[in-house]
């Protein structure tokens, strides 16, 4: 496992971390570093797990995240990367998901967010299938409504912007948002963006609208 922070602090902490929990870190002060250090060198089929923050002098952890194409073919095969954000708005969580990133979390990371989202990023390289099905089951509960207005959301991001689109009062998506974030069990909007996504809510609604 890698981790990719400018904070010597943090670079520390979350290593401590994430060895006292079984897992051998290698820490790099700048995604430019890992790039040159580590990657070239890479066995190309081990799995790999790489934690990086998004802002960071040089190449930012979102340009990491393009340049690799996690789940894609070449460079970024076998390879799962969370993103740690101060800002984990929701276009960027939409933005990062979207490329490839298993996880976005927001800073300071919660220690147990963290090490799930680490394991479930192992547990997705084992699988090699990019729906989850435990995604999946913490939605099933949602009614038709729900489920087009956590895609809107997905889409475009805010409450406001859920209104326009389905013609709805903004008080009405608050209501729902609500319920969609009870029923799923997500403890942040970075989370409930990537449980959607990992679902394939998105595809789904998308596929229905234009059927």
């Amino acid at each position: 496992m890698h981790l990719l922070d400018d904070d010597a602090d943090i670079r520390e902490s979350v290593g401590i971390l994430l060895t006292q929990n079984g897992y051998s870190v290698h820490k790099h002060a700048s995604a430019d570093a890992f790039l040159t250090t580590f990657l070239p060198h890479r066995p190309g089929s081990r799995p790999m797990v790489v934690i990086t923050d998004v802002e960071m002098p040089g190449r930012s952890g979102l340009a990491l995240l393009h340049d690799l194409r996690p789940g894609q073919e070449g460079p970024g095969q076998a390879l799962r990367i969370i993103l740690l954000s101060g800002h984990a708005c929701v276009p960027l969580a939409v933005q990062a998901m979207r490329s490839g990133a298993a996880h976005v979390i927001e800073k300071p990371a919660d220690p147990d967010l963290l090490l799930k989202a680490v394991k479930d990023a192992f547990a997705d390289l084992e699988q090699g299938d990019p729906k989850d099905p435990a995604a999946a089951e913490r939605l099933r509960s949602l009614t038709p409504r729900e489920r087009e207005v956590l895609a809107s959301f997905v889409t475009r991001g805010s409450n406001k912007g859920v209104a326009n689109a389905l013609r709805m009062s903004p008080r009405t998506v608050e209501v729902h948002r609500s319920r969609i974030v009870r029923k799923s069990g997500a403890s942040s909007v970075p989370e409930l963006v990537r449980i959607a996504i990992a679902a394939g809510i998105v595809e789904e609604t998308s596929s229905s609208t234009h059927a």
